[in-house]
Formats: structure tokens, sequence, C-alpha cells
């Protein structure tokens, strides 16, 4: 059904003003965001200080057992990968909104060239020349990459103290541990290539576009060609200017 020109007016109008309220609400949420996963990483963080404070007395003996130190291991990659989760799916319900939003602005005849609102503003045009984590919202890439730095990090105090590839592969193999070891690197790697990847391909699934256009393999393509083509125009000017 078609708008009339005075409700598509009316319409506009809501539009803009709504934008301009809900610009300075989104970036008090972002802050107050930023905080609460701040407060969320202080829990693995922290009983990763307490333990590891009394993990080895002055003479370099063990103060607790190394079950206890796979236990907070574990738990601390769960916790962090929980919220690696939450970020991805935030940013995919971020792009998800913005694609309709996109879609009203495009009707209401301020999206594109020469409109108030850019084209950029529309995930069908930007997403195209996004990667499988470049898709998420600037702030929200800086959790993303905050949490898997903190989990990298854990792990390799963890590995450099317990060696638990030793611990794990000896002749007594201690399954439990060998387990939890397996685990965190296995989430780790899920984090980082696959929850991204597979909520990248949702977006795409949503908009219903050209998935041939929106592949990885054609956005590298891209990015390959647009590379050589600039250092040819950057010989091109060298020349000329010789």
């Amino acid at each position: 059904m078609e708008m009339n020109s005075e409700d598509k007016s009316e319409l506009t109008r809501e539009i803009l003003l709504g934008f301009h309220t809900q610009f300075a609400e989104n970036q008090r949420s972002r802050e107050q965001s930023f905080l609460r996963i701040l407060t969320f990483l202080a829990v693995p963080v922290g009983a990763y200080a307490y333990v590891y404070h009394y993990f080895l007395i002055p003479n370099g003996e063990l103060k607790i057992e190394i079950n206890e130190l796979y236990l907070i291991q574990g738990i601390a990659t769960l916790l962090i990968f929980a919220g690696t989760w939450i970020v991805i799916t935030i940013s995919n319900n971020f792009r998800r909104d913005q694609f309709v939003i996109a879609k009203i602005r495009k009707e209401c005849g301020l999206l594109g060239d020469e409109k108030i609102f850019p084209e950029s503003y529309n995930p069908e045009v930007s997403l195209k020349s996004k990667g499988f984590i470049e898709w998420m919202p600037d702030f929200l890439q800086v959790f993303f990459y905050l949490f898997l730095s903190v989990q990298a990090f854990l792990g390799y105090v963890f590995c450099k103290t317990v060696n638990p590839i030793c611990v794990g592969f000896n002749t007594h193999i201690d399954w439990t541990l060998t387990i939890v070891w397996i685990l965190t690197v296995l989430l780790f790697i899920i984090s980082l290539f696959f929850l991204p990847f597979i909520y990248r391909k949702k977006i795409i699934e949503v908009m219903k576009v050209d998935k041939d256009i929106y592949s990885l393999r054609q956005l590298y393509k891209l990015r390959i060609y647009n590379f050589c083509h600039r250092s040819k125009n950057t010989n091109d000017n060298k020349n000329t200017s010789i």
C-alpha cells in the first residue's frame, strides 16, 4: 500500500526528530554497556589474580591443587566465551535493526546520494566491503577484541604456569585436565572465527540479497583488486611526475 504525500511528509518529520532524540540515548547506552562489559570481564580476571596469587609459595611448591587451577581456567573460559557471544549477538541485532531503519528511510526519500542520510547508512551497501569480523559496529568490535585479548592472555599465563600439554598427554593421561585444556582452545577458535562468520551469514539472509556478492571470497578478491589497482595508479603517478 503506497503512502500519500501528506503521510510520507509526516513520517519523515517523525523519523528526523526520533533520530536526533535517539542519538544521545544511544551514546549513553553505549557508555553503560562498556561499564557492564568491563564488570563482566572483572569476574574471570579477578578470579585468576586471586588464584595465581596463592598458587605458589616462595620455595615454588604448589599451595593449591592443580585440579583447582584447571577448574578456574574452565570457568574463566566459559565466562569469556559467553561475553564474546553476547557481543556478537548484539552486533547481529544492531545490523538487523539498521536494515529495517534503512528501508524506512529509503521509503521516505531520506536515504541515498545527495540525501540527508548517505547510502553508506544502508547495510545492503556498506556490508559488501566488511569481512567476517568487520561487519560488527566499531564500538562492539572493540569489545570483541578485548574479550579475545583477555582470553589469549589468560590462556598464555595458564600454559606458562602448568604446561597443560605435559600434564595432559604424559603416560598417565588425566582426561579431566586434558578436556579442560582442549575446551579452552576450542572455544577461543569458535569465538574468533565461527561465531562471527555464522552471524554475518544470518544478516545476509535477513537482507535477502545475492550471497555471492557478500561472500568472503568475493570480498577478498575485491580487496586484492583494489590493492593492485591502487599500486598501479601510484606507479603511474610516479612515472608521470618524473
